[in-house]
């Protein structure tokens, strides 16, 4: 029932009980003068002092008559203001009737769609309560969960701490690393190395061959040593000077055998760190 509704039914109500409070005091005015005793004149049928009878004269009678059809016009008078009271009344109980009946039908049926509404009300609380239930027992593995996250994460914070001072241990040693780098004062030209390095490769196979030959000749040049070697000790053994001449000329000869064991190791030297390289 809206507000709209409250307002017709209380003015309604208000306008019945002010009619029958109407009704009510008309009725009680009715009464009050419903109890008014009947007054009639008497007829004399004695002599002022009771000697003999008295006759009614139709004086008398007429009187008697005239105050009978008064109150006989008053009695239907009365009948009629009962019946139209009575009229009245039945009026009043009739609406009161039509319009309590109608605003208690209309009540008991705003109380059914409000109970039902209750109960569908109900009916929904009672799937809340056991969807809040459920959700009660999903939070708490959830919390459960939570906690063992937690325990996770407390550990992996442990191990996280760990991790962080080898990284900055690392970091330390980059940075150091990175300065070592930055004083090289060749580092800018390490493209172009790479490059004569990739061009030196290409020539390995002809290096590796040019060594072999190398190597050939040293190995006649170890001989050649040997013999110089021979030759040199026997020098040793002279005592005398008379073949400083031709000792002067084997130096000579040392010389230059000397500058080929020179180039032989170096050729070595240049091999294995091309060797070294590839690897």
């Amino acid at each position: 029932m809206n507000k709209y509704e409250m307002v017709e039914v209380i003015d309604s109500g208000k306008i019945i009980a002010k009619e029958f409070n109407r009704c009510k005091e008309d009725l009680k005015l009715f009464f009050e003068e419903a109890e008014k005793e009947l007054d009639f004149t008497p007829v004399n049928y004695t002599s002022c002092f009771g000697l003999f009878t008295h006759t009614v004269t139709g004086a008398e009678f007429n009187k008697l008559t005239s105050e009978i059809q008064k109150h006989l016009i008053e009695f239907h008078d009365t009948n009629i203001r009962i019946i139209k009271e009575f009229q009245a009344i039945y009026n009043t109980f009739n609406a009161l009737d039509n319009e309590y009946i109608k605003n208690i039908m209309q009540s008991i049926m705003k109380s059914n769609e409000a109970i039902n509404k209750a109960n569908l009300g109900l009916i929904e609380a009672e799937k809340r309560i056991e969807d809040i239930k459920n959700t009660n027992g999903r939070i708490e593995v959830a919390q459960n969960n939570i906690k063992i996250i937690q325990d996770e994460l407390e550990y992996a914070q442990k191990d996280l701490d760990k991790h962080m001072e080898i990284q900055k241990k690392i970091v330390d040693g980059l940075t150091q690393f990175k300065g070592k780098i930055d004083s090289y004062k060749h580092l800018k030209d390490i493209d172009n190395m790479w490059v004569n390095l990739q061009n030196l490769d290409s020539k390995v196979p002809i290096i590796s061959g040019d060594i072999n030959n190398v190597k050939i000749d040293v190995q006649k040049n170890i001989s050649e040593l040997n013999d110089i070697k021979k030759f040199k000790d026997r020098l040793e053994n002279y005592k005398h000077l008379k073949d400083i001449d031709k000792i002067w000329n084997d130096l000579d000869y040392l010389r230059v055998i000397k500058n080929k064991l020179e180039v032989v190791e170096n050729l070595d030297k240049l091999t294995n760190d091309v060797e070294g390289q590839k690897k």
